[in-house]
């Protein structure tokens, strides 16, 4: 079955935790991600997304898992999960939509992460 992915996230890991962006509008640490570009893979979005949102960069992205979001407003919307190693830790640059990056152990991620990416790094850990 073909699934319609439109967005990609990413669970980025380095020796200091775990990677969530703090979402400036939201008000809520989330996973780095976002929306597919014209002609773009989902791959390459979430490699774009992880650099634009979090100034950080993986050697290798690793497929996890194709996400389904039903919202009542929303209807149903597919997505691609990749995971990926920090080696080294990249400057962070605030932008318009992320104000702080972070690195946490699974245990300890902050009180005000979106309850789906707790989920998710809480499954894919």
């Amino acid at each position: 079955m073909m699934f319609p992915i439109t967005f990609s996230l990413v669970i980025a890991r380095s020796d200091a935790g775990y990677l969530l962006v703090r979402n400036k509008t939201k008000g809520v640490w989330e996973l780095p991600g976002g929306f597919i570009d014209a002609g773009e893979s989902p791959r390459l979005c979430a490699a774009r997304e992880l650099e634009e949102e979090s100034g950080q960069s993986v050697a290798s992205l690793r497929w996890c898992a194709v996400l389904e979001l039903t919202g009542a407003t929303t209807g149903t919307s597919y997505g691609a999960l990749y995971r990926g190693d920090i080696a080294t830790s990249a400057p962070f640059t605030g932008n318009a939509e992320i104000d702080a990056i972070g690195f946490w152990p699974e245990s300890e991620l902050p009180e005000d992460t979106s309850n789906i990416d707790r989920a998710l790094v809480a499954f894919f850990a």
